[in-house]
């Protein structure tokens, strides 16, 4: 059993003297639970702990971090039950309703906190990608939220900062229409000039708010005019490589390198990025290439297919670990997992997941690092599993992605028979190669969601 306890400052607020009778009896509920049950405390604000030091300091709450931290440290199948203590007051993350982890645990609330009704209207989570290229177009999404304002209105505001002042591209009229408001905008703009450019969401105040400092965040977007080299190295001819060379020329911004394993093959130095597609192969082939990549620091992105060597694929990497496999494959569907935030995917390449064929995945027990991100989880059959199928990592100097199944040509191909277009495979493809390619050291804003002043 999980006992998960929101230790943000908003708790104990107000001098409420209550948190001490709750943590009473929550001690003598978790005794009376050690008879039955083994059970784990976890605090989260922010970000979430296994601990417990009942100090109330957080800054910011999110309560999907709890809900996350469950999914990725515990086996789901042993838990039966999650008891969360919380006021309810979520002011960063994606909101917990979307969780996948409702549909297979019960989650228990206990509501903690002020009782008082305030008047609040923020500027929630943000997401952008850090970094874009000149003449490109780039997404920003941002999370409003309001508490007992209901039919209020207010104006949401892009600006931009040049030429020593503020300049709105974009103001939109916004209706509250409940007292626990949570709504997701989103706007794309059109990049120009290169280096750091620096825009503000804000949000107009309402009258009677108690705080007006979370209106309004500011944050960088590094927008870059230089090309980048991306090889892909491939154990054998595949449809994959293919679809994934017209999905990244579609960016003028990439230069393309397909060379089979024996190749003569090019210096490392002048690539980017390099995908390994079905490497390192049978009696692991590739797997020097792919410690040279390591070594200089080269992102890297992994397709599995039939011809991968799963142990040697271990070996080569620290994020993702496959056992179990006895060399046989699932028909994997994707699920979109709602909290990733590494990069954004349109409306209409979300509305399109649930109609894509599965790829082949290796059958077995997956281990993913605590820290990587998953964008698609595997369903086998009718079965939603906790099963990685596409992951992506920033975990070290240099990024890396997983794509751990064969056959992507055929979402591809299914795309445009059903809508005679390829927008999400070619958007999936690009932001992954965006997201990849980009070293850690290179970013000086971090594409995560900014601290907000509460």
């Amino acid at each position: 059993m999980i006992i998960a306890q929101d230790v943000s400052e908003s708790i104990v607020s107000k001098g409420s003297n209550s948190i001490q009778e709750f943590q009473i009896e929550r001690d003598q509920l978790e005794t009376n639970l050690k008879d039955k049950f083994e059970v784990f405390h976890l605090e989260f604000d922010m970000v979430c702990r296994e601990q417990k030091t009942d100090q109330y300091s957080g800054k910011l709450t999110n309560l999907n971090t709890a809900l996350d931290y469950v999914t990725n440290s515990y086996d789901l199948q042993k838990i039966r039950g999650i008891i969360l203590a919380s006021d309810g007051i979520q002011n960063s993350g994606k909101s917990p309703i979307y969780n996948s982890i409702l549909n297979q645990l019960p989650v228990y609330p206990i509501l903690l906190g002020d009782t008082t009704p305030e008047k609040d209207l923020w500027i929630g989570n943000l997401f952008f990608n850090e970094i874009v290229y000149a003449g490109d177009k780039f997404a920003i999404e941002t999370d409003l939220q309001a508490w007992n304002l209901v039919n209020e209105k207010s104006s949401l505001k892009l600006s931009k900062f040049q030429d020593g002042k503020w300049n709105l591209l974009n103001n939109e009229l916004i209706t509250i229409a409940q007292s626990g408001y949570f709504n997701t905008k989103q706007f794309i703009v059109q990049t120009d000039n290169p280096g750091l450019n620096k825009y503000k969401i804000s949000i107009d105040p309402i009258k009677g708010e108690a705080s007006t400092r979370n209106n309004t965040r500011e944050f960088y977007v590094d927008v870059l005019d230089s090309k980048k080299k991306i090889l892909i190295l491939s154990y054998a001819p595949h449809p994959d490589l293919s679809a994934i060379k017209e999905a990244v020329t579609e960016n003028k911004n990439y230069d393309l390198v397909i060379k089979n394993i024996a190749d003569n093959l090019p210096v490392f130095n002048d690539f980017s990025l390099i995908v390994f597609h079905q490497l390192p192969g049978p009696g692991g082939i590739g797997k020097n290439q792919i410690e040279s990549a390591k070594k200089l620091q080269i992102p890297s992105l992994f397709i599995l297919g039939p011809l991968t060597d799963i142990n040697q694929f271990n070996n080569s990497q620290d994020i993702v670990s496959i056992s179990g496999t006895n060399k046989t494959t699932s028909e994997a569907t994707p699920i979109i997992k709602p909290s990733f935030n590494q990069f954004i995917l349109s409306d209409q390449s979300l509305d399109y997941i649930n109609k894509l064929p599965p790829l082949n995945a290796p059958f077995g027990n997956y281990n993913l690092d605590p820290n990587a991100s998953t964008l698609f989880y595997q369903k086998i059959g009718t079965i939603e599993t906790n099963y990685p199928l596409v992951v992506l990592s920033d975990k070290s100097a240099y990024r890396s992605s997983y794509i751990l199944g064969e056959g992507i040509w055929k979402w591809k191909l299914n795309e445009y028979l059903n809508t005679n277009h390829f927008n999400f495979f070619t958007e999936l493809i690009s932001k992954t190669v965006q997201f990849t390619s980009t070293k850690q050291d290179h970013r000086e804003i971090p594409n995560k969601p900014v601290e907000t002043d509460f």
